[in-house]
């Protein structure tokens, strides 16, 4: 199967910690590192990467620019490696996927154009009743009105394997319990663990059209920021097993 490899390193407007702008370098150099053997399916034989390189955008007007660039015209299944949770919003426009869905411990539906925002904004681009959260257990109270007066479900892991496809899929690193995974930008207690998020992934499977993974943010210590960046990879690899597996 083919996919279109895309880095966003761009971390403009993220809070708490900053540093996603390394993330997909990281990642990417991380992969070469990494067994590609992944439930049964052996990448080298089975996945095969277009790699389009790693872009640092100097503002949201160029970022939007080089998403459009590289991924409208691209008939092989994307794959996206930020950067903060802002580079979402261009590649759904880009994909136009009909449902989206969102897995994160933050909602991110407050009112402003940065990461924080991002949900909200594919709302007013896709409409509320087809964007979805999962993985959510930070909420402001803002988020919280939007969220009720716009009627958008929060999902259980069981309920998401019902959403209608082509699905764009965004994954921030920050769904995962820090103990799984600390180097995000803003970790919360409490999250998914490994499996559970392969385990999403492998539900939605066929009915995907595109997946990103963002808000990777190395804590800057040696030694420790390879093994996090192995365990971000180790992800990306997963998911994209899953979805061979459906298609081959």
């Amino acid at each position: 199967m083919d996919f279109s490899l895309l880095g966003l390193g761009y971390d403009k407007t993220q809070t708490f910690r900053r540093g996603s702008i390394l993330g997909p370098e990281m990642i990417k150099t991380a992969f070469g590192k990494l067994e590609t053997n992944i439930s049964g399916v052996d990448l080298n034989e089975k996945a095969f990467f277009h790699d389009l390189g790693v872009f640092y955008p100097k503002d949201s007007i160029e970022l939007s620019a080089i998403v459009q660039n590289k991924l409208s015209e691209t008939k092989k299944f994307p794959i996206i490696l930020g950067g903060e949770h802002s580079i979402t919003f261009p590649c759904v426009k880009a994909v136009k996927p009909r449902t989206f869905l969102s897995l994160d411990a933050h909602p991110d539906c407050e009112d402003g154009e940065g990461h924080n925002a991002v949900f909200r904004k594919v709302t007013e681009f896709l409409g509320a009743k087809n964007c979805f959260l999962h993985g959510v257990r930070t909420i402001s109270k803002k988020e919280g009105n939007f969220i009720k007066n716009n009627k958008i479900k929060i999902l259980s892991a069981s309920a998401v394997k019902n959403l209608p496809g082509p699905i764009y899929l965004s994954i921030d690193f920050d769904c995962l319990d820090p103990s799984v995974l600390p180097a995000v930008g803003n970790p919360e207690p409490e999250g998914l663990g490994f499996n559970e998020l392969i385990s999403i992934v492998k539900s939605l499977a066929g009915k995907l059209c595109a997946i990103d993974f963002v808000e990777f943010t190395p804590i800057g210590v040696a030694g420790l920021d390879e093994l996090y960046s192995s365990i971000a990879g180790k992800a990306v690899y997963g998911a994209i097993a899953e979805i061979v597996k459906v298609r081959k």
